[in-house]
């Protein structure tokens, strides 16, 4: 399981402990490792990258939170989701 903070993340009902801007990247990961989630302010479609390296493209509405292990959000294939937060 991955791991945030040095310690697996094993209960997702506890609020996130630190959060991280997400800046799109196709090859810059997090700084602070894989989230166990992904806050979009506006929505659109989400390029995320998954800790086994997998890219799912999600298309949220605003303020939805993507539940997924994720290590970077991709630029390519952005598109006008903004305001997005990596949860830890």
């Amino acid at each position: 399981m991955p791991r945030s903070g040095g310690r697996y993340i094993t209960d997702f009902s506890n609020p996130s402990a630190k959060q991280e801007a997400v800046n799109a990247s196709d090859t810059m990961n997090f700084t602070n490792g894989v989230c166990r989630g992904i806050y979009v302010g506006t929505g659109g479609t989400v390029p995320v990258v998954a800790a086994d390296d997998s890219v799912s493209n999600w298309v949220v509405p605003d303020s939805y939170i993507i539940p997924a292990f994720a290590k970077r959000v991709n630029a390519t294939g952005l598109v006008s989701a903004a305001s997005m937060l990596a949860l830890f």
